[in-house]
């Protein structure tokens, strides 16, 4: 990373520890991502897409969406399609999170040949974790008429592949301390 990159990776965690979500938002777009505000599922996580068409929507336009609900005091978080980036989803068989270190350890040998994974952004997530890498140009443009990839791992988990890109209407939390 660039100390650039770093410097606003930086800004975007302190944005979150003091859980201010437009300023979070503005981070994430300087980090050069599109976030998406998001609401409750049918459990109560936040976790959902705000708007049937938030695929289609601007990044202005979904600014101003995060804005109103916040003012509102309308439970909302934010989500990112995590454009320049690819996020490893792992998740544990049956969401076990006492199985993650298990499915940490075949996603790796299956991707990388090894028991772990170079140093990079992890975060947890409630069952498993999003391991974050940036990608380049060449990456980018072979992935960006690709949705989500995911692959079952022997131990009964699976690793899904998030990128940022109009073909993929996916998204991924975005990064906090879990």
């Amino acid at each position: 990373m660039t100390e650039t990159d770093t410097e606003k990776w930086h800004c975007y965690f302190e944005s979150a520890k003091g859980s201010n979500l437009l300023a979070v938002f503005d981070s994430l777009v300087a980090l050069g991502m599109r976030p998406v505000p998001i609401g409750e599922d049918s459990t109560g996580a936040i976790k959902i897409p705000i708007g049937s068409d938030w695929g289609l929507t601007d990044t202005k336009s979904r600014r101003k969406l995060l804005a109103r609900y916040v003012k509102q005091q309308v439970p909302v978080g934010i989500g990112v399609q995590a454009d320049g980036h690819v996020v490893l989803d792992i998740d544990p068989p049956n969401k076990d999170r006492m199985r993650l270190g298990e499915a940490w350890k075949e996603a790796a040998a299956l991707l990388l040949g090894g028991e772990d994974w170079p140093d990079t952004l992890t975060v947890k997530t409630k069952a498993g974790c999003h391991v974050w890498f940036k990608i380049n140009d060449q990456i980018r443009e072979a992935w960006q008429d690709h949705g989500k990839l995911k692959i079952s791992l022997p131990c009964g988990g699976a690793v899904e592949f998030f990128t940022g890109n109009n073909k993929q209407m996916q998204v991924v939390t975005a990064p906090s301390e879990g």
